[in-house]
């Protein structure tokens, strides 16, 4: 049967290997790159199963759940001004969050997190209960999925924590923003299940369970929001803010730009001047909790928007510069300090120095963004430029043979026995830097980020560039306040002059 196959998987791969000169775009290329990979492995085989091995360590990264769009779409008497969001009442989340205390990092004490729900400095709300960005009640099941996704596979698969919440096995990290704190909420309740306690009162921070009810509480560990290294954060770094303004000037050039501006000036009264990305926030929170699409829209031009705003995130951390270092610089300044806290981790763990009263902590997860995962996928060299949908997620895990070497002592792994893993929406991902294999070296993993991981972030920061591009001024930042992340900002208007608000993002690198 296995001979069978393996002529099966040649012939498909012949027949593979004669098209690659297609032309192909976007998905139908990626799917198509994928199955070649695929079937190249399975010809060529593999000494490294992911059953010869054991986890030790699992550090998840999340997006948020679903949640209501950022602002609303068309005008104060269309569209979602008219459109009630009645999927935030307290009472809803009945047993979907953990009862979690805020903590702060270090000797910092903790932000005001569901502050920013209460006294929200959007222009414009929603009718409803809800409010702009928040996690709805949608959300927070996709969120209890997710956890219980993870409990799948670290409880009942890979042994690597108990079904029963234990604090020291497990660390919890959130965005100071109040739906990546309320989305980890949902992933420890989906994770653990009746052993946390569990709370109503969703915009109340570190007070005790407003139903009563027992079980422990979860520390859930924020930092001030100045210094949040899980969102790139131009506010505090110049020479970001400078790459992130090079890159918002290309936003225009994409080369359906014209034709779609002039789909939506036939078929829309309003929006016509929104940007991309803001669009598509809107339709994606609509798509999310099944409400149809506004009026004047339909799928051809929802999804050229989608396309194009997919399109223009990538461009963020992909800076089309004179500078041939831009790219890597960007990455370096917008998700680095994340990528050195997680390699970190795995050092500690193989060290053992990674404990809290003498038990290693055996799974990290860190509730954050959109804008979390895709330079943390392109770092990777697997971010498949697709927009990561809600309650998204990407496992880096630390691996140890099942048979390790006799220099492996209970002091720690050896060198040669560490072993890394990423898995992508349930999806395990071939590292380029590894050779396509599905598991590569400790060393090969730290090898391929390494140029993504600042050596003095202040230093780097402060190196400000004498001009941008020739002639071409810095663009004037938006008067709306950003939440979080990226200043919103307003690129030259070109080829088009609808395009003037075509990098503006309120919520910056936090969607």
């Amino acid at each position: 049967m296995r001979r069978a196959a393996l002529a099966a998987c040649a012939a498909t791969l012949g027949v593979a290997k004669a098209f690659r000169t297609w032309d192909l775009q976007g998905e139908h290329e990626l799917e198509f790159r994928r199955r070649v990979v695929q079937c190249e492995s399975s010809l060529e085989g593999t000494s490294q199963t992911p059953e010869d091995f054991r986890v030790v360590l699992a550090q998840v990264v999340f997006r948020h759940g679903s949640r209501t769009p950022l602002q609303p779409m068309g005008a104060p008497d269309h569209h979602d001004f008219l459109l009630e969001w009645n999927e935030c009442t307290p009472t809803d989340y009945h047993g979907l969050l953990a009862d979690v205390k805020i903590v702060g990092v270090g000797d910092d004490p903790p932000p005001d997190v569901f502050g920013a729900v209460h006294h929200s400095r959007r222009k414009h709300s929603l009718k409803g209960n809800c409010k702009p960005g928040q996690l709805t009640v949608v959300g927070a099941a996709e969120t209890v999925a997710l956890g219980a996704e993870l409990r799948e596979q670290y409880v009942n698969k890979h042994k690597l924590i108990d079904g029963e919440f234990k604090p020291t096995q497990v660390r919890v990290r959130s965005t100071f923003m109040p739906r990546a704190v309320q989305s980890a909420q949902g992933v420890l309740r989906g994770l653990y299940g009746d052993s946390v306690g569990h709370s109503n009162d969703v915009l109340s921070q570190g007070a005790e369970s407003s139903d009563g009810e027992s079980g422990p509480r979860v520390d859930v560990f924020v930092m001030q929001r100045e210094k949040e290294t899980l969102i790139p954060h131009e506010s505090a770094c110049a020479r970001l803010d400078e790459l992130l303004k090079m890159a918002k000037r290309k936003f225009g050039s994409h080369e359906d730009e014209e034709r779609v501006r002039a789909l939506m000036a036939k078929h829309l009264s309003h929006d016509t001047n929104s940007s991309h990305i803001q669009l598509r926030d809107g339709l994606v929170s609509r798509e999310s909790h099944a409400l149809p699409l506004p009026e004047g829209w339909h799928d051809e031009l929802k999804n050229k928007v989608s396309e194009i705003a997919a399109w223009q995130l990538r461009q963020l951390f992909h800076v089309d510069s004179p500078d041939p270092a831009a790219p890597t610089e960007t990455l370096r300044l917008a998700i680095g300090r994340c990528l050195m806290e997680m390699v970190d981790n795995m050092h500690r763990r193989c060290e053992n120095s990674d404990s809290v009263d003498d038990e290693a902590v055996k799974i990290r997860l860190f509730s954050a963004h959109d804008t979390t995962l895709v330079p943390l996928l392109i770092a990777m060299g697997v971010y498949d430029d697709i927009w990561p949908p809600f309650a998204s997620h990407v496992a880096v895990e630390l691996l140890e043979r099942n048979e390790p070497s006799t220099s492996s002592t209970p002091c720690g792994i050896a060198e040669q026995d560490r072993f890394v893993r990423i898995i992508y929406n349930s999806s395990v991902m071939r590292l380029p830097a590894c050779d396509g294999e599905e598991v590569c070296t400790l060393e090969q993993f730290e090898q391929a980020v390494r140029p993504f991981i600042p050596d003095d972030l202040d230093k780097e920061c402060a190196v400000v560039a004498q001009v941008l591009e020739h002639n071409q001024p810095p663009p004037p930042t938006d008067s709306r306040a950003p939440e979080a992340g990226f200043k919103a900002a307003t690129p030259n208007a070109q080829p088009h002059e609808n395009n003037k608000r075509e990098a503006e993002k309120s919520d910056g690198t936090s969607f």
